[in-house]
């Protein structure tokens, strides 16, 4: 098997989606697991999507896969402490999801796709596995890059979006909402769960007075805390240990990390005086706004 980064294009189908995208990619389901409140427990329940797809090859090749990133060669699946040093291999794999910073990773087979979702904090679901019928998704995937067309009622091109970016409705009593944006082909679109026929979509705008445009997709959020901390863990690994514990425990983000008192530092398990240094230089570092130079090396 081969394990890679995932692309920005892949997140989004590390989500639940649409019976329609589901079947157009061939997703068979999906494994859900968390590490307990240890943080070296295994614990996981599968959904169904497709149960067609889902043959005895497809099932022992998932426990393959699943095994193999539990093992010591990968450590993705091995523990909490073992994911945050994983991803900290991996600085492309850190992306802005659902629930803040979280880390994907593609692993292919000869016939498979899965797609997992990694989040290092105590408390929450710890990873989600979906599983695609490489194919189908691949080709899907490549389909979506054309964009989703938004004509007028007379099949005048007005505008392009990637796949899964928004519009801005505007209502003819000047009510605005903002609606995400799903390819389907050329000619369909899945605008807030229902699908349309691009010239039904104009007439419907047009019949009703409302206006539609294009909402400016945000920048990808790469300058956050977590994300700071992956990268920095490559350059100097003395750190991950002592940044684990602080997401283990909770303390994700900035915030957090400043409003720590000296209880909550001592009351995180296993902690050693070197990194109760450690965890004070990061504050002192997050307040002067120099968390790169700190875990660098540099003096703050």
């Amino acid at each position: 098997m081969e394990i890679r980064a995932m692309e920005q294009e892949e997140q989004k189908y590390t989500y639940r989606q649409s019976m329609q995208i589901q079947g157009q990619t061939g997703s068979i389901g999906y494994l859900r697991g968390d590490f307990g409140s240890r943080g070296n427990e295994f614990h996981t329940t599968w959904n169904d999507h497709r149960q067609s797809l889902k043959t005895e090859e497809f099932q022992a090749e998932l426990d393959d896969v699943i095994n193999a990133l539990r093992s010591k060669e990968y450590g993705l699946l091995e523990g909490r402490s073992q994911m945050s040093a994983y991803a900290g291999k991996f600085p492309d794999s850190a992306f802005l999801g659902n629930c803040g910073t979280e880390y994907g990773f593609r692993v292919d087979t000869e016939k498979h796709a899965y797609l997992i979702r990694c989040s290092p904090i105590k408390g929450d679901y710890n990873f989600y596995c979906f599983c695609y019928v490489k194919e189908w998704l691949d080709s899907h995937m490549k389909k979506a890059r054309q964009g989703i067309r938004f004509i007028d009622p007379h099949y005048k091109e007005l505008f392009r979006i990637p796949d899964g970016e928004k519009i801005l409705i505007t209502t003819g009593w000047g009510e605005k909402n903002e609606r995400v944006c799903r390819f389907i082909d050329e000619y369909h679109s899945e605008i807030d769960s229902n699908i349309y026929h691009i010239c039904e979509f104009a007439e419907r705008m047009e019949r009703s007075g409302a206006t539609c445009e294009p909402v400016q997709a945000e920048p990808q959020k790469n300058r956050n805390m977590e994300r700071q901390v992956v990268l920095m863990a490559q350059i100097n690994n003395k750190y991950v240990r002592s940044l684990s514990k602080l997401m283990e425990a909770g303390f994700s983000d900035e915030k957090a990390i400043l409003a720590m008192t000296m209880d909550d530092i001592l009351a995180l398990p296993g902690i050693s005086v070197a990194e109760i240094v450690m965890i004070n230089g990061i504050q002192k570092a997050v307040k002067a706004n120099k968390v790169i130079t700190f875990l660098g090396g540099g003096e703050v």
